[in-house]
């Protein structure tokens, strides 16, 4: 049997590989994940992100803990490109059913190089 955490260690997985079939399988449909720097409002809208994601990183350190319907995902989000950083991040996932309806990502931001920060603003302009 396939639990929360098992999907949600696929979804982190294919994020990584950029696995646009396993995001669709998984997500929900009117997905929607807010996080410190970006916000995304359905599945179709979060595989055009992955697949345009300037980063290229791993996560490691990862501990899943399932209560309910929420995966929450501890992590070390390490990116090696276009910047090199370790970033201690926390996702909590939502459920319905089998997918991910929601996700909120939490990370300080101030980790992230000055000049990375300035150049996601004037792409958002």
């Amino acid at each position: 049997m396939t639990t929360k955490q098992d999907i949600a260690t696929e979804l982190v997985d294919a994020w990584v590989t950029k696995n646009i079939e396993v995001m669709r399988k998984h997500l929900h449909a009117d997905f929607h994940m807010k996080g410190p720097m970006m916000e995304i409002n359905s599945m179709e809208e979060c595989v055009a992100s992955m697949d345009g994601c300037p980063f290229e990183s791993t996560c490691q350190n990862s501990e899943m803990i399932e209560q309910g319907d929420n995966v929450v995902h501890v992590f070390d989000w390490v990116v090696t490109a276009p910047f090199q950083a370790t970033i201690p991040t926390v996702e909590v996932m939502a459920f319905v059913g089998d997918q991910v309806k929601t996700s909120r990502l939490y990370y300080d931001t101030a980790i992230l190089p000055a000049e990375f920060i300035e150049q996601m603003k004037q792409q958002a302009a």
